[in-house]
């Protein structure tokens, strides 16, 4: 997931990056990076199409002045009328 927050200097950078978006770009490399990425979007999609399950991702984003990390959470809300389907 590294590859995440390549060239990214401060953490604000990311500010309104999209991490399916991101995470597609990753996808596409064969390494145990890339299969993360497809996991991570896999289950942010689950969640937004209606199901799935809570995602937890830690990676490195490090830059030449600290070492750093990064955690994402994507958790489904249900609401009454969600519920009631």
């Amino acid at each position: 997931m590294a590859k995440i927050c390549r060239g990214k200097r401060a953490a604000d950078e990311s500010i309104g990056d999209n991490y399916l978006s991101v995470c597609d770009s990753v996808s596409s490399q064969t390494s145990e990076e890339a299969g993360e990425a497809r996991e991570l979007a896999a289950g942010i999609r689950a969640i937004l199409a209606g199901g799935g399950q809570p995602v937890t991702r830690i990676y490195a984003c490090h830059s030449p002045e600290k070492q750093r990390w990064f955690r994402v959470n994507a958790t489904p809300l249900h609401t009454a009328a969600r519920t009631a389907r």
